[in-house]
């Protein structure tokens, strides 16, 4: 069961109003390969930008994304700032083939959420969060662990958060927002 302290320790998500982005953790992949899964190119030079200045210009929005990569504890994360691309069920069916894990959390602005999770090439959760219902409505995919977890919309990013370190064993830190990161340009 997703305890209390492990979502208190994402409170600061809950707190920025603001904050607006996908977050992918990504087991057994290069940075290359997780690039390549989002349909970008993986020999293009990135630019290393923080993540306020990673932002699509308002006439590009919807048609590329910015995705920031970097390495923790032999994961690679892929974080979009106002994006969307990671949250796409075909994207973590690519990024999961040959035995990789696959997990991401989306929220924006309007109160859309959205979880995506794949292994090994199959999709195994693809719903939103505030919408959780049994039996899964059609289109949602729910994973076996979605009985340990309340999602409620008072804390819903810190719950978003806590779920990928209880699924990935990776403690998401606030200073990928401010630490200076590879950003790649995608298609969207």
């Amino acid at each position: 069961m997703l305890g209390l302290d492990q979502v208190r320790r994402y409170s600061w998500a809950d707190e920025d109003t603001n904050l607006a982005w996908t977050l992918a953790v990504i087991t057994d992949r290069t940075p290359a390969e997780v690039i390549d899964a989002y349909g970008g190119d993986p020999n293009q030079t990135p630019e290393v930008l923080p993540f306020a200045e990673a932002q699509v210009s308002p006439d590009e929005l919807g048609a590329c994304s910015l995705v920031q990569l970097r390495e923790a504890d032999g994961q690679v994360v892929a974080i979009e700032n106002n994006g969307w691309r990671g949250k796409a069920n075909e994207v973590a069916v690519r990024a999961s083939t040959c035995g990789a894990d696959y997990i991401s959390v989306f929220w924006n602005l309007n109160a859309n959420y959205k979880l995506t999770a794949a292994a090994n090439g199959k999709l195994t959760a693809s719903f939103d969060p505030l919408t959780v219902q049994h039996p899964a409505p059609i289109g949602e995919i729910y994973p076996d662990w979605i009985n340990e977890v309340v999602f409620t919309d008072e804390e819903l990013p810190a719950i978003l958060l806590a779920v990928a370190e209880q699924q990935t064993g990776l403690a998401v830190d606030p200073a990928w927002l401010t630490d200076p990161l590879p950003t790649y340009r995608v298609p969207s």
